[in-house]
């Protein structure tokens, strides 16, 4: 076995290590990738839940208001007949008054709730744009960014796979060289 030979065979150990290394290095990047599609899915899978759990409260609220304000109008409010009918009045108009300040309070959170989850889970530009703007995490544009990272690593991957694969016929060559040589 010639110098030229003994030297080569040590620099495609090295490179034998650097290219195991590198792969190695790119497939926990990639598993790490996949971990976060992962958790992106989970995050977006219940994103709705809050906005639908207040839009149930509004439309509670709204009904309780239209039955107060129904038992309102078919009692005569000049004509009490009775004690029962002015309280029953009294309770109503009181009740009236602070469902109607849940149902304000109510639709704000629900546009408020509604906004964000339009953030959030939009495809649209306008979502987008919001989100960027509001420093929200948009679904769509963290699936686009993990999806691009992962193309690249699938390919550097690729190419350092590839790269490991030409080398090792040589490498084996100069081993099996100094093997029969030693």
């Amino acid at each position: 076995m010639s110098n030229e030979e003994v030297i080569e065979l040590q620099e495609l150990r090295k490179e034998k290590d650097i290219q195991s290394r590198k792969v190695q290095s790119l497939q926990f990047e990639v598993e790490d990738n996949e971990m976060a599609l992962k958790a992106l899915l989970s995050w977006k899978r219940f994103r709705w839940i809050g906005f639908l759990i207040a839009l149930t409260a509004f439309a509670t609220i709204l009904l309780f208001a239209y039955l107060h304000l129904k038992n309102i109008e078919e009692t005569d409010s000049g004509l009490y007949q009775n004690f029962s009918d002015t309280v029953l009045s009294s309770i109503s108009t009181v009740s009236i008054a602070f469902a109607l300040m849940l149902l304000i309070a109510m639709a704000i959170i629900c546009v408020v709730l509604g906004m964000k989850l339009f953030m959030e889970l939009g495809d649209s530009d306008a979502a987008r744009l919001m989100a960027k703007a509001h420093s929200a995490r948009n679904y769509h544009i963290e699936l686009e960014k993990i999806t691009d990272r992962m193309k690249i690593l699938k390919r550097s991957l690729y190419e350092e796979e590839v790269k490991l694969k030409f080398m090792l016929p040589r490498l084996n060559e100069l081993e099996g060289k100094e093997e029969s040589w030693n």
